[in-house]
C-alpha cells in the first residue's frame, strides 16, 4: 500500500513538473516574441530558468523534509522527558497525558 502511494506521488510530481515547465515555456515564448520578435529565444531562456528552479526546489524539499523529521524526533523525545520528569505534579501530569496522547497516540 505504501509503495503504491509513493509511486503514485512520484507520477503526480512528474506530471506537475512537466505542466510547470510547459507553462513557463509558453510564458517565455510570449515574452520572447514581445521583446525580440523571436519566440524561440524566450522559450530557451524560460526553459533554462525553469530547469534551474525545479532543481533547486527538488533539493530544498528534501532538506525541508529532513528538518521536519528532526524537529518531530526532538518534540517526541522532549515530551517523553517531560512525561518522566513531571509525574509528581497533578496539573503537569494531566497536561503531559494530553500532550503525549496527542503526539504519540
Amino acid at each position: 500500500m505504501l509503495r503504491q502511494q509513493i509511486e503514485q506521488n512520484k507520477r503526480k510530481t512528474i506530471v506537475v513538473m512537466f505542466a510547470f515547465f510547459v507553462l513557463v515555456a509558453l510564458i517565455g515564448a510570449a515574452v520572447g516574441y514581445a521583446n525580440w520578435n523571436n519566440a524561440v529565444s524566450g522559450v530557451v531562456l524560460a526553459a533554462v530558468l525553469a530547469l534551474i528552479y525545479m532543481a533547486m526546489m527538488i533539493f530544498n524539499s528534501t532538506k525541508v523534509y529532513i528538518c521536519y523529521l528532526l524537529v518531530w524526533m526532538l518534540v517526541r523525545s522532549s515530551l517523553k522527558i517531560l512525561a518522566n520528569s513531571c509525574a509528581s505534579h497533578k496539573f503537569l501530569l494531566n497536561f503531559k497525558n494530553k500532550m503525549v496522547s496527542k503526539v504519540l497516540g
